[in-house]
């Protein structure tokens, strides 16, 4: 008996190569998903926790002040939390690079009173902004630390300083820089993660976002939970429903291929966030574009009823 023909090369190359993109787009999602609990855990007890962070960095301080400025200090406290949570809401809505870095930057002065931010370019590295560090702007080249940090993905000691890799769709997106008296290692360590999720600089229109510091303490909440909310449905998708995920794209027809999936998240969606807030931005929309089309919206197809509003 003969035995079959053998495939022909090319199409195992093809192939390997499809599955190896569908296992790496569920390892995207499975990341994602993974990101998002880590932050519902955390907002299960969010504003303590921080709160915690802030006191104890200024408990020291406020061991050695007199009676009479211990009001001032509470009022720096506060303000550096509600300066958290903004930035948190900046990187997710953060549509330039310029935006991002800027939103990672102000997320620091809790854990390092100097930072930048250096973008990657094609052998050299560019502080995209700084606080506290005449570093905006300036480009230098690939020093032997930044390399390093490049290379292994891990953080590490540069002179006076620390260098804080953001790792952004399996690649390093930016190097965070900090340096000071007292430096919160695990503080950067964890803000340069929570920014390489956010990452997705693109020419995408701006939603009306209200200011951070107009919104009061529920409307902050209901806006975080909204954003994990879109994160966590649209990173299930990409996760459980891969195939239809991959037939969607390259058929340019995702919502119709992920019908039954993304019409109750919208529903979902409305029923929670938007009913609630008419001001509510439709994060589901923008994530659906984002990590679902990547950054395509020609690819959610003809039939995709658009946002909520």
């Amino acid at each position: 008996m003969s035995s079959p023909p053998a495939p022909e090369p090319s199409r195992v190359v093809s192939t390997l190569s499809d599955e190896r993109e569908a296992v790496r787009e569920q390892v995207a999602a499975a990341w994602q998903l993974h990101v998002s609990r880590i932050e519902e855990q955390l907002n299960a007890g969010w504003r303590e926790q921080i709160e915690r962070v802030f006191e104890e960095r200024f408990a020291e301080l406020a061991a050695r002040l007199e009676q009479e400025v211990a009001s001032e200090l509470e009022q720096a406290r506060r303000a550096a939390t509600q300066e958290f949570h903004s930035a948190l809401l900046r990187l997710g809505a953060a549509r330039t690079e310029e935006e991002w870095a800027v939103a990672l930057l102000d997320s620091t002065p809790a854990f390092a009173r100097r930072a930048a931010v250096f973008a990657i370019g094609s052998g050299n590295l560019r502080a995209v902004c700084a606080r506290g560090i005449e570093a905006a702007g300036l480009e230098i080249p690939m020093a032997t630390a930044f390399a390093r940090v490049i290379s292994t993905r891990e953080p590490e000691a540069a002179g006076q300083g620390h260098l804080f890799p953001v790792v952004a769709r399996d690649q390093v997106a930016a190097v965070l820089y900090a340096e000071g008296d007292s430096i919160d290692i695990h503080g950067l360590e964890a803000m340069a993660a929570l920014a390489g999720a956010y990452w997705r600089p693109a020419a995408l229109p701006k939603p009306a976002v209200p200011e951070w510091s107009q919104l009061s303490r529920e409307e902050q909440d209901l806006h975080l939970r909204a954003h994990r909310f879109a994160r966590v449905r649209v990173a299930e998708m990409r996760l459980y429903k891969s195939q239809a995920v991959r037939s969607g794209r390259a058929q340019k027809n995702l919502y119709a291929a992920l019908k039954d999936e993304i019409d109750p998240a919208r529903e979902a969606f409305r029923r929670d966030f938007t009913s609630a807030s008419p001001a509510m931005p439709d994060y589901f929309h923008l994530e659906l574009i984002r990590t679902l089309a990547n950054d395509d919206v020609g690819l959610l197809g003809e039939d995709y009823p658009g946002p909520l509003f």
